[in-house]
């Protein structure tokens, strides 16, 4: 019987197309190294240092993350003495444990498709830039893996239920709606020994970080503070668009916002990937010769990606890094579709799951034509240099800015802020709420107590718009025109010094 020509080329196809793409991941990789930190990732790296220096989050500082991103972003910084090519080196070394836990959750499933999921997984990631850099939800995602890892080639055994419900429990820490994840993995449990012990199991494991963090906050006192800022400000939060300028919703714009969210996934990477997984669903549940137990791995891997697209919904923001674990999850499954097959169905899927995965990676953020961050780099150094400079043992700063580089700046020159809020934007927005007149109040107030030496302004208009939000601060403004003196202006920023010894 003669070969069919198009199936005998497909293997050396995809394996051109998978070296391609590692060759051009590795040079994205290689470029990468000298990146300084920016936006989100500099941010959390300062919220880390604070942690590392004895700041209690929430009763020290305000602040919408959780315990777990504050730690896991200290303990990076003080591995890498919060160095801009320290962090690349650990984000780097982040991605390498990512793509080994996903080849532990394709051990079986042949060798094309773990190729595939990890050079796809780390060309994706890079190319993404600093969108997704060591943030809240790469962080938590290789905890998740070795979760699914787990219980994916577990037998009828309970232990790997606890273990896999420790795992999960911790990424909860860094992000609270990685709960989402425990479900699954709880139905799998149960499912894989058919003994209710072990959905209890994975369930009190995944308790078991969240209720360390709390504890911890109990004990330094912060645990009311937490309880204020997690029932008052996170539904504030979760009820302002992703898009520039931010908008407050509420009704039927907050809920077809969410709804319009959750279907175009965000459109890039994740919308194309949900292709690359429904075919490669679809390939491995076609294949009459599936095994059981690869048949439940199947399943289950359908049902964490579903768990990863719950979990963006109710912040109703869609931005990209919110997407990365159903991004990464939808590579895994999308590769499966590339395991060589002899059906007519089966040679459509495969192609078409390449092509998905190849549209997946953003070739805008790659080469010189990607476009600049939203803020020059040379400010946040020329911010950095100032306060190194002129500022004394003693000396705090208070930043109104969100991501824009005044924190990154502050982070380089070793100064803490000069009042519990280490950024304005929960300021602007839900301006007729009790709660954040409340919290302006008690930002005039730490002010006026404490009269920080530098103020750090960045020039960002048009970040609210619309109705309930207030791009002006008029008691604050006032406050720096009677007590600060402008020290230095520059087009994108200004450093007011206060004018009087308090």
């Amino acid at each position: 019987m003669n070969a069919d020509p198009a199936a005998a080329a497909w293997p050396r196809l995809t394996a051109t197309t998978l070296a391609a793409v590692g060759v051009l991941t590795l040079a994205v990789a290689v470029v990468s190294l000298p990146r300084p930190m920016f936006e989100d990732q500099a941010v959390l790296a300062y919220f880390g240092w604070l942690v590392a220096h004895g700041w209690v989050p929430y009763r020290d500082f305000f602040e919408v993350n959780t315990l777990g991103a504050f730690v896991a972003h200290a303990a990076i910084g003080q591995l890498t003495g919060y160095s801009e090519a320290g962090a690349r080196v650990v984000d780097l070394l982040w991605l390498a444990g990512m793509l080994a836990l996903v080849a532990a959750v394709l051990r079986g499933t042949g060798k094309t498709a773990i190729v595939a999921a990890m050079t796809f997984a780390a060309a994706i990631y890079l190319s993404a830039g600093v969108a997704v850099t060591l943030q809240r939800e790469v962080l938590l995602l290789p905890f998740v893996l070795a979760a699914l890892a787990l219980e994916s080639h577990a037998g009828r055994a309970l232990g790997p239920a606890l273990f896999a419900g420790l795992l999960t429990g911790i990424a909860v820490t860094v992000k609270p709606p990685a709960a989402a994840f425990v479900v699954p993995l709880a139905v799998s449990a149960w499912h894989r020994t058919r003994r209710p012990l072990a959905p209890v199991l994975l369930l009190g494991g995944a308790a078991v970080a969240p209720v360390l963090c709390l504890a911890w906050l109990w004990r330094h006192d912060a645990l009311d503070a937490f309880a204020d800022v997690a029932v008052n400000y996170w539904p504030l939060h979760n009820a302002i668009s992703g898009g520039r300028p931010h908008e407050v919703l509420s009704g039927w714009a907050l809920t077809s916002t969410r709804i319009r969210g959750a279907l175009n996934l965000g459109l890039h990477p994740a919308l194309p990937l949900a292709g690359a997984a429904a075919l490669g669903t679809m390939t491995m549940l076609g294949d009459p010769g599936l095994t059981t137990a690869m048949r439940r791995r199947v399943w289950l891997l359908v049902g964490v990606l579903a768990a990863g697209w719950l979990a963006v919904i109710p912040a109703s923001k869609f931005w990209v890094h919110h997407w990365w674990p159903f991004s990464l999850l939808a590579i895994v499954l999308g590769s499966m579709a590339l395991t060589a097959r002899s059906s007519g169905v089966h040679r459509l899927a495969a192609p078409a799951a390449l092509a998905l995965l190849m549209a997946g990676i953003s070739w805008g953020n790659i080469g010189p034509w990607a476009s600049p961050p939203r803020f020059p780099f040379a400010d946040v150094t020329r911010i950095a240099a100032y306060l190194q400079a002129h500022g004394q043992p003693g000396d705090a700063v208070v930043p109104l800015d969100w991501v824009e580089g005044a924190l990154h700046a502050m982070l380089r020159a070793g100064m803490t802020p000069g009042t519990p809020f280490v950024y304005d934007f929960h300021f602007s927005h839900h301006v007729s709420s009790p709660y954040v007149r409340g919290l302006r109040a008690r930002f005039l107030t730490a002010m006026t107590d404490h009269a920080p030496r530098f103020v750090v302004r960045i020039h960002r208009p048009g970040r609210f718009t619309g109705p309930d939000t207030a791009p002006d601060f008029p008691a604050l403004d006032a406050l720096l025109a009677a007590r600060y003196r402008p020290a230095l202006i520059e087009p994108g920023f200004e450093i007011l010094e206060r004018r009087d010894t308090p």
